[in-house]
């Protein structure tokens, strides 16, 4: 997405082990060279660890790839096998025919290959990635395979390649036979703060980078601060800065774009609530209960303890019964307490605190489930364009995967970097991807009313969102799904001729970008018309007329059927209100450049010409409209007498082409409105009818729209009116 902003052949960040993109920094070598010598020495087992990301897998493609033609190798990257499904593995790696059934079989067929290769001095190498989830019987059954020999060479190279783990795995005691024959080891560390700068220059050098673009060395610190060193996160944290920094245009990436890939690429965290930590330090219901009772037991004696009178003398005298007295008090408070319900108790914890809900957009775009989100949204626009879904949806929110949605459901899709002013002038349904402060989601533009559009949710419902809260979540990615009814066109450019070029430039002439009748010849006034309708649309402007130029023009013309977010695309709507503007101003300077000699009342007798009607614009309903080319031919021809009259309401051309030869006018008492030429007259060349002008709205109402209505879409097929 971002190469051709900051000239790269390719993306320089890629997380596959592509061997070309293998720095090799000092700890890097090192582990290269273990595993060069443990190849060519025969020396058995050879061990390389690492952290996730270090780059085993890569040095180890790349090792792959520098083994001369000597060496045969069997790879295995599935560990999770049986200790019968390796050996089919590895046999089917070398090429062997299996026919054994049995694991004594497949071993003896095995030797058989390894004795006749080393007989031809081949040196066949068993590489093994991912060790670390090797069961232990699969790990045995790796030991038994060292015991393939002769009485002075081992015929198999093994190289087991893993996480830190499998040095766990292998100090287990029923594995210390094969720990023991394991003659090289290493483990790959992390780089270090000068090896990530190197690395990240290394990378962008091979991707083609010629100083268009610069890490800062704050910038490069940051990076190998949050990674440490691993070189898988270095290259998530690039990309992802290359990414924002072509969003905001800018080519030195600092540290604050570093923050800001980071965030992105760890994602907001889950906020963990406190009150589970809290509960488990609160005792057992139970025990509350019991002090709760036991407290109100001591409050209820201190207080008759102090309220009641002391007991009198003689009670001393009498001790048996004023301790019947007292056994029966507190009989009475302990039959008291009991009677507290135990409820009480246990509605004395505090209920837990809910965590507050983000009411703002971003908050709504993360609590968008994303795959329901892209679902809603492809089958929106198969809708839009009055489509069946012919395969299974989208199988994730990858590009690649929309692309090849698109295409299986008979459209095209364009990848543009848009905004939204751009995809309104467009006046397509498209998908954009909105972005929250977890998730990212497709979504599917399919109207628009007033400064709102009309998007999907995950619901499969469709709401009106203002255009700012969009444009908050909203970074330029957008994917135009249509129907190219020419997919076979080339590209016209200047120079070129031919009838694609005069159907072109009907249609130029059908939306008032060309004044001149079609001549079938591309030339500087075509390619400038070309030019200001790329303008408008937020195309790269060069003049050339491609597959998106086409795009813009099946969605602007009538007769395409194709949906629209609104009902007239805003570009025309704003080319109408410029052409009504100037046609009440025309006739105000007509009237006072007029001569006032009466002569001039006869119109021009000389050398009368037969005319073309102009098309100003959009000014009023468009009575016809070129139809889509049906065969290669191009449209229909239509001859110069059918060609329809103007209202006599427009404002008189600027410019007029002869199409036929010169013939008589007829005068008329009104000032000379286009005539159409003689019937008898001899037929012109073929040229599409171009639309007409038509009275001006009531009220000053926007014109009429008679093209694709939107989000009501006809027939794929059906005949253009």
């Amino acid at each position: 997405m971002y190469e051709a902003y900051y000239g790269l052949r390719e993306k320089p960040f890629n997380l596959t082990p592509d061997p070309k993109y293998l720095y090799l920094s000092e700890k890097h070598k090192e582990a290269f060279a273990h595993l060069l010598f443990g190849i060519k020495n025969r020396s058995g087992f050879v061990m390389v660890t690492g952290e996730i990301g270090t780059g085993k897998t890569t040095i180890c493609r790349t090792l792959l790839g520098q083994l001369d033609e000597n060496t045969e190798v069997a790879f295995i990257f599935n560990p999770y096998l049986s200790p019968e499904e390796l050996l089919r593995k590895i046999n089917e790696d070398f090429g062997i025919a299996t026919t054994a059934s049995t694991t004594r079989g497949l071993i003896d067929e095995l030797n058989e290959y390894l004795l006749e290769r080393n007989a031809r001095g081949k040196n066949c190498v068993l590489v093994i990635d991912e060790a670390q989830n090797l069961a232990p019987p699969v790990l045995e059954q790796i030991r038994l395979l060292s015991n393939l020999e002769t009485e002075t060479q081992k015929l198999l190279q093994i190289v087991l390649i893993g996480q830190p783990e499998l040095m766990q795995v292998l100090g287990l005691h029923e594995l210390r036979q094969l720990n023991q024959r394991i003659t090289a080891r290493y483990h790959l560390h992390p780089l270090s703060a000068d090896e990530t700068k190197q690395y990240i220059a290394y990378r962008m050098r091979v991707a083609g980078a010629r100083r268009r673009i610069y890490f800062t060395a704050s910038a490069i610190k940051r990076i190998f601060k949050i990674s440490g060193g691993t070189p898988r996160v270095i290259n998530a944290l690039c990309d992802r800065s290359l990414l924002i920094g072509y969003t905001k245009e800018i080519r030195d990436i600092g540290p604050a774009i570093a923050r800001q890939a980071w965030k992105e690429v760890r994602g907001e965290q889950p906020r963990r609530s406190i009150w589970p930590q809290v509960r488990a330090w609160l005792p057992n219901p139970a025990v509350i209960t019991a002090g709760i009772a036991v407290l109100l037991l001591a409050v209820f004696l201190r207080d008759r303890s102090v309220f009641e009178p002391a007991p009198p003398p003689a009670a001393a005298v009498q001790p048996t019964a004023a301790a019947q007295t007292k056994n029966s008090n507190i009989a009475r408070e302990v039959a008291f307490a009991a009677q507290v319900p135990v409820e009480k108790a246990v509605q004395a914890e505090p209920p837990p605190v809910p965590l507050p809900t983000d009411t703002t957009f971003a908050g709504l775009v993360d609590r968008q489930d994303p795959t329901a989100s892209r679902t809603a949204a492809v089958q929106a626009i198969l809708r839009a364009w009055n489509l069946a879904l012919l395969t299974n949806l989208p199988a994730n929110d990858s590009v690649d995967a929309l692309t090849e949605f698109a295409g299986a459901n008979r459209l095209t899709t364009e990848v543009m970097k848009l905004t939204l002013d751009q995809i309104e002038a467009i006046n397509l349904p498209a998908l954009i991807k909105l972005h929250g402060r977890s998730r990212s989601i497709w979504v599917a533009v399919i109207g628009a009313e007033g400064n709102d559009f009309k998007i999907t949710t995950a619901s499969n419902e469709t709401t009106l969102a203002p255009r700012d809260l969009i444009n908050d979540c909203y970074l330029n990615e957008a994917i135009i799904l249509w129907r190219d009814p020419y997919p076979d066109t080339v590209i016209l450019k200047n120079g070129m001729s031919g009838e694609d070029v005069r159907v072109l430039q009907v249609q130029l002439r059908t939306l008032g970008r060309l004044e001149r009748a079609p001549t079938g010849t591309f030339d500087e006034a075509t390619a400038e018309a070309i030019r200001s309708i790329q303008k408008d649309a937020g195309l790269r402007v060069d003049g050339a007329a491609g597959r998106h130029t086409r795009m813009v023009l099946s969605s602007w013309l009538p007769g395409f059927n194709t949906p629209g977010l609104r009902g007239m695309p805003s570009v025309l709507l704003q080319d109408a209100a410029r052409d009504e503007a100037q046609a009440v101003a025309r006739p105000e300077a007509d009237t006072e450049q007029k001569p006032a000699k009466a002569e001039s009342k006869k119109p021009a007798e000389k050398k009368p010409e037969a005319k073309v009607a102009k098309v100003p614009g959009t000014s009023g309903p468009l009575d016809a409209a070129p139809k889509p080319q049906e065969s290669p031919a191009g449209p229909p021809d239509v001859k110069a007498e059918e060609l329809p009259k103007p209202s006599e309401q427009s404002p008189p051309p600027p410019a007029e082409a002869p199409v036929a030869p010169p013939a008589p006018a007829q005068p008329t008492a009104e000032p000379a409105p286009a005539e159409s030429a003689p019937a008898n007259q001899p037929s012109a060349p073929p040229v599409s009818t171009p639309p007409t002008d038509g009275q001006p709205p009531a009220n000053n109402a926007a014109p009429a729209w008679p093209g694709g209505l939107p989000l009501v879409p006809a027939e794929p097929d059906a005949a253009s009116p």
